[in-house]
């Protein structure tokens, strides 16, 4: 079309611009749907997940991994933070999980939210590769990976979560699952 006179445009031209105008439109509603907005950065839950899930779709298809989630159901849970920020800290702990079932059988990750007073819990957990607890304290620091990453994702989810007044940790699991992350946020209720 570029490169088309404007005496040459042609009814399949035009019918060809008309398809790509709804696919731009549609791209750009699926987009505000996926960043949530709110003059107050209020956001529910639930569009993080979907975010996330999002994201990581490529990922978690090519490599089939199973991702189980349990939500807390009949309540509505809102952060009262910044939408980007929270996405790129939930986004980085699931690449790491990602990385970290890479030749393993069965690559589960589960999702794990709960309500305590005035925070929400969010566990990640994955059947992947083992960390040695001797490393759980230099998990968060920059350049520190176990997986061959960079070592910047865990460390900057980290700083993330501290700056949102939450706290970030790790654990071993029993049973199915090998570790998990738990990441404290302050809820709006």
């Amino acid at each position: 079309m570029s490169t088309t006179d404007a005496n040459d445009i042609t009814e399949e031209n035009i019918l060809s611009l008309k398809t790509n105008l709804k696919v731009i439109r549609e791209t750009i509603d699926n987009f505000s749907k996926l960043v949530p907005y709110s003059k107050d950065e209020k956001f529910e839950i639930k569009n993080l997940i979907i975010a996330v899930e999002l994201l990581t779709r490529n990922d978690l298809y090519n490599n089939n991994i199973k991702l189980i989630k349990e939500l807390p159901k009949d309540i509505n849970i809102y952060l009262n933070l910044p939408f980007q920020s929270v996405l790129q800290m939930f986004n980085n702990l699931f690449i790491n999980a990602i990385k970290s079932l890479e030749n393993i059988n069965n690559p589960t990750i589960k999702l794990f939210a709960h309500i305590n007073e005035n925070s929400l819990t969010i566990e990640i957990l994955d059947n992947g590769k083992k960390i040695d607890e001797k490393e759980y304290d230099k998990i968060f620091e920059f350049g520190f990976s176990t997986t061959g990453g960079s070592g910047i994702g865990l460390y900057h989810a980290k700083y993330l979560c501290e700056l949102f007044k939450g706290k970030i940790e790790i654990k071993a699991s029993d049973g199915l699952f090998t570790k998990a992350f738990l990441v404290h946020l302050p809820i709006i209720k």
